[in-house]
């Protein structure tokens, strides 16, 4: 019996009656789960607003339970994973929601190009979790910062109307429409495709360890670094014998290497650091192995724990922070947290009144 559906002469109520349409509509694309939620599996576009249609209509909600315990619609963006067109002179291309990172970078290797030195988690994400979700779609670049990997976004509203976003020049000002879509988890509008700008893929790698007196001296040279233009692919750090090992390994061409090398190099050696001989003792994690969980960490917390004698492995590296596998503090970015300003769930209620999407989490 589905949920919500009724014995006898008993007129269904509408969440029986979503379910019935969504079985008829997808057939064997569509499931109930152990927990009583409903699980769909579109395989087109036209599929998916349809499922949109019939949760708005029925009052059903996506994602997570309703007020009165009703269990959710849940929807799987994964039969939606075309790639392309690809745009070699201006380094895009065009991918749905439910392609993989790791598609898609494997995708540009014949055109040279690379989505970015991604965190390992990150790479095995959907790029409509990846956009939606705790990432944000950020990665890290020059100088320190982070940008979005998208640049133009196509989502269907609550009220079933597209709302689509172009490329903008990087030096454009003020917020975009990719900013209403970016971490808010699909309650703001379900992210169909995107349009994504890549990089140059690296033709070289180099991995150097330093040995730091301390902890705070490594923070202070590698922001420096940053600040500089430094480009820093991974940073793997541990306490050792009083010091701290920092495994710092840098992609592009031969010459962005050396240039990033000596920059942060210079810092390293103002701080009271040299150049170590040998290599980290942490090990790296087995390529079969699903990646460790992934923290947004702050350096303070990074130099906390190599205080206490932590160790871990630093990813999408900037200014402020970095994504941390290991014993640092930090938001956990496999899980939705809370939104962080109220403004952003009176937008929310204003947008999807009913909360078809979910509601703030």
């Amino acid at each position: 019996m589905t949920p919500g559906s009724t014995n006898g002469h008993e007129a269904p109520d509408p969440l029986a009656r979503m379910h019935e349409q969504l079985r008829d509509s997808l057939g064997p694309r569509y499931e109930l789960t152990a927990g009583g939620a409903a699980r769909c599996s579109p395989r087109s576009e036209r599929e998916l607003l349809l499922v949109l249609k019939l949760v708005r209509d029925h009052g059903g909600k996506l994602g997570r339970h309703g007020p009165s315990g009703t269990p959710p619609v849940v929807v799987s963006r994964r039969a939606l994973q075309l790639i392309g067109p690809w745009e070699p002179q201006s380094a895009t291309v065009t991918a749905e929601a439910g392609a993989l990172l790791s598609e898609i970078d494997r995708g540009a290797l014949a055109q040279q190009l690379t989505v970015g030195p991604l965190t390992p988690r990150a790479l095995q994400l959907e790029l409509g979790d990846f956009l939606e979700g705790p990432y944000g779609g950020l990665r890290s670049v020059p100088g320190g910062r982070l940008e979005p990997l998208s640049v133009g976004l196509t989502a269907v509203m609550p009220d079933g109307l597209h709302a689509v976003s172009r490329a903008a020049p990087r030096h454009a000002t003020g917020p975009g429409l990719n900013a209403f879509f970016l971490g808010a988890g699909g309650r703001m509008g379900v992210l169909l495709r995107a349009q994504l700008r890549l990089g140059a893929r690296p033709i070289a790698t180099r991995t150097t360890t330093f040995s730091i007196p301390s902890p705070a001296g490594l923070v202070a040279a590698v922001r420096r670094a940053l600040l500089e233009g430094a480009c820093v692919e991974r940073l793997r750090v541990e306490r050792r014998d009083g010091r701290v090992m920092a495994e710092v390994r840098f992609g592009g061409s031969q010459s962005q290497i050396d240039r990033d090398l000596a920059t942060l190099g210079t810092h390293i050696l103002g701080q009271g650091g040299r150049v170590a001989g040998h290599r980290l003792r942490r090990p790296e994690p087995p390529p079969a192995e699903p990646p460790p969980p992934e923290r947004e960490a702050r350096w303070e917390a990074v130099a906390k724990a190599l205080e206490g004698g932590g160790s871990a492995a630093l990813y999408r590296l900037s200014v402020d922070g970095a994504v941390a596998e290991g014993e640092v503090e930090g938001r956990d970015l496999s899980a939705e947290g809370p939104w962080s300003h109220p403004a952003l769930e009176a937008i929310a209620a204003a947008v999807d009144p009913s909360a078809s999407l979910g509601g703030p989490p």
